[in-house]
């Protein structure tokens, strides 16, 4: 029996072609740790971007004071350690005096050329630091043991910054070709 001006709702069974969602549903993991910390900020005077303290000037944050250490040893060779070549005034520079790596007879013989790039330290005299020489890539073990040879006799301009001499870490490329 149908019956006029009633709402008709029909219904479909579930059909083999409908698939559902195979992806599971992801909720955030647990975690019994505490939030972190909150760090609090003054709100007024504790802090002006005005005012940068200098070295060894004492550093307020909050209630709390910082001293902050004072500027040891010679300038840019703190502790010991040499300068990136980027970080100096002035590069130190090869002498135009120095010898030219050996061709390994070996090689030269199988016509083989190739590449080696070492680094190294150089001294505030302008000489090679030899414990620091290492090398960096080489397509021949030959031709990085020739560039260490005669690297550790070469001598350079000192690299400076500040004014003064300083230590400096460096690369240097040695390409052997053969001429033809």
């Amino acid at each position: 029996i149908i019956r006029l001006n009633e709402p008709r709702t029909t219904t479909f069974p579930a059909t083999r072609n409908q698939t559902r969602d195979p992806r599971p549903t992801m909720s955030p993991p647990a975690c019994d740790c505490p939030p972190p910390p909150l760090i609090p900020i003054p709100a007024t005077g504790a802090y002006s971007p005005a005012h940068i303290p200098a070295l060894g000037e004492p550093l307020t944050i909050g209630t709390e004071e910082f001293q902050r250490p004072k500027p040891t040893g010679a300038i840019g060779d703190r502790a010991g350690l040499p300068m990136d070549s980027f970080a100096v005034d002035r590069m130190a520079e090869t002498l135009a005096t120095n010898a030219r790596p050996r061709y390994p007879e070996m090689l030269r013989a199988s016509g083989v050329e190739g590449r080696a790039l070492l680094e190294f330290v150089i001294d505030t005299a302008g000489r090679v630091d030899r414990e620091s020489i290492r090398e960096i890539q080489a397509t021949n073990a030959l031709f990085a043991q020739a560039a260490r040879d005669v690297l550790r006799d070469w001598r350079f301009h000192p690299a400076e910054s500040g004014g003064h001499t300083v230590r400096v870490r460096m690369q240097q490329p040695f390409d052997f070709r053969l001429t033809r």
